[in-house]
């Protein structure tokens, strides 16, 4: 769906432009063919940079260990710019964001943590989703190049 979207939006852009900028009729093979250029490029960019991936993390097996294991992932999604929005319980209830509880702190058995953006930038970046499962694993969710980069910070 990405792809699709970028491509059809980039190939009515492209199409515009170039018919506008080479001063041709819309009818214009050369047109359509710029369009269709720019749109396959602005589709594989588009669908490269805003897919989503899933990001698994073993969490150490020592209760110390697991808490400072929690700390640094925390501190990394900070420094990223991203702060709790929603904490979600394993029992499917939502708490509202004043209420959210870090990922450290979500129940064992799971619940989901979502984390956004602080300022501004959320638009781009997307959420990312947290989730704890059974005090073996954290599987985080969101777009890649955050997922990359949260990658690097642990």
């Amino acid at each position: 769906m990405t792809f699709l979207y970028y491509f059809s939006l980039s190939t009515c852009l492209g199409y515009f432009v170039a018919g506008q900028a080479m001063d041709l009729p819309y009818d214009s093979p050369t047109a359509i063919q710029s369009g269709l250029l720019l749109g396959l490029f602005g589709g594989v960019m588009g669908a490269l940079r805003n897919r989503n991936t899933t990001l698994e993390l073993a969490l150490p097996e020592t209760n110390r260990d697991r808490t400072a294991f929690t700390q640094r992932f925390e501190q990394a999604l900070m420094e990223m710019g991203f702060e709790l929005r929603e904490s979600g319980k394993a029992d499917g209830n939502a708490v509202p964001v004043g209420n959210a509880v870090p990922a450290s702190n979500v129940a064992d058995n799971g619940g989901v943590s979502v984390y956004q953006k602080a300022r501004g930038g959320s638009v781009l970046a997307g959420q990312l989703y947290v989730e704890r499962e059974q005090n073996e694993r954290l599987r985080v969710v969101g777009r890649v190049h955050a997922i990359k980069q949260l990658q690097a910070k642990l």
